[in-house]
């Protein structure tokens, strides 16, 4: 038998035992993509103008075939000997575990408190946070931020009576600071 992958519209090539222990569910080794081959199942090799096999409806995603074996009773254990196997479906889904389900609450429990204490606690207890646009950063004064890299002055390249002047400031500190007022005299 074979199947068409929907992504990459590979065929893949299935034998019929492996396709039942799968469950039903392939990976393409072309795109890598996990498929259901029971959808779109072919008898012969397709081509581009062959349909799959029709079927009642879209056939549904199977277990693999160790957790089939667990829902079907044996009538013979179940001790109704008239009847057949039985198939059992659990559809609803199994709870999380106790303690995944208590920690979640827990934690938001002890991070509310947390935030309670960084906004409204004694100062002594608060975190010494700054976050840009909150709070006030200690003031840096402009020398102390501002350093003269380099300079340079020089006759200006196509005007005869004009000169070009270079500067190069930078900001050595960690803080935002404001444009400095550069005063210029030539002697």
């Amino acid at each position: 038998m074979f199947t068409r992958c929907d992504h990459c519209q590979a065929v893949l090539p299935l034998k019929v035992i492996d396709l039942a222990q799968a469950g039903g569910v392939v990976r393409c080794g072309s795109c890598g993509r996990t498929i259901n081959a029971l959808s779109s199942l072919f008898k012969n090799l397709p081509d581009e103008q062959s349909t799959p096999i029709e079927s009642s409806g879209m056939p549904p995603l199977l277990q693999p075939r160790v957790a089939q074996e667990e829902l079907v009773v044996d009538p013979e254990r179940a001790g109704d000997a008239g009847r057949g196997p039985e198939l059992h479906l659990d559809l609803e889904p199994e709870p999380s575990p106790l303690w995944l389900r208590a920690a979640w609450p827990l934690l938001a429990v002890v991070f509310a408190a947390l935030l309670g204490l960084q906004l409204f606690g004694p100062p002594g207890w608060r975190a010494a946070v700054v976050f840009p646009g909150f709070g006030q950063p200690e003031p840096v004064t402009l020398e102390d931020a501002l350093q003269l890299v380099s300079r340079d002055l020089h006759a200006h390249p196509s005007l005869s009576d004009a000169v070009v002047i270079s500067a190069v400031v930078v900001n050595r500190s960690g803080q935002v600071v404001p444009w400095p007022n550069i005063d210029l005299k030539l002697f």
